[in-house]
């Protein structure tokens, strides 16, 4: 399946005093981008039995995005077996530069044992109204 992409313009109180958007901004994006994918699947996650859980992440920053930049973040998911699944994201710049790149490492937990299910492809393919879009 090809990466899920959300499209979006920096704000100003996203930039600092260089200019340039701010590290938090970047997760802040990887973030939006992420929950609309889930969100397109029909995912919910509100007051619910299960939520997402970041366990690691590691941003590259490559080249700047300014103001007014408007910018493409990807969402590819790599469920594989275990209870884990990594993320990677990629911020292009609409003149094509790839701006960062941001790797992470996702749980899925169970609000009611407080520990990660053994399968969230599966439980989050429960979960959504159109899970062939996960």
């Amino acid at each position: 399946m090809a990466a899920f992409t959300l499209t979006l313009t920096p704000r100003r109180a996203e930039t600092d005093f260089n200019g340039h958007v701010t590290a938090i901004a970047y997760h802040d994006w990887a973030d939006r981008a992420r929950v609309a994918y889930l969100r397109r699947a029909g995912v919910a996650f509100v007051q619910g039995e299960f939520g997402p859980v970041l366990l690691e992440a590691r941003i590259n920053y490559l080249n700047e995005i300014r103001y007014g930049d408007e910018i493409t973040v990807s969402v590819e998911p790599d469920f594989g077996a275990g209870k884990t699944w990594r993320v990677r994201q990629r911020f292009l710049r609409s003149d094509g530069v790839l701006a960062a790149r941001i790797e992470s490492v996702w749980g899925l937990l169970d609000h009611s044992t407080r520990r990660l299910t053994e399968d969230p492809l599966q439980t989050l393919t429960a979960l959504a109204t159109d899970p062939g879009r996960l």
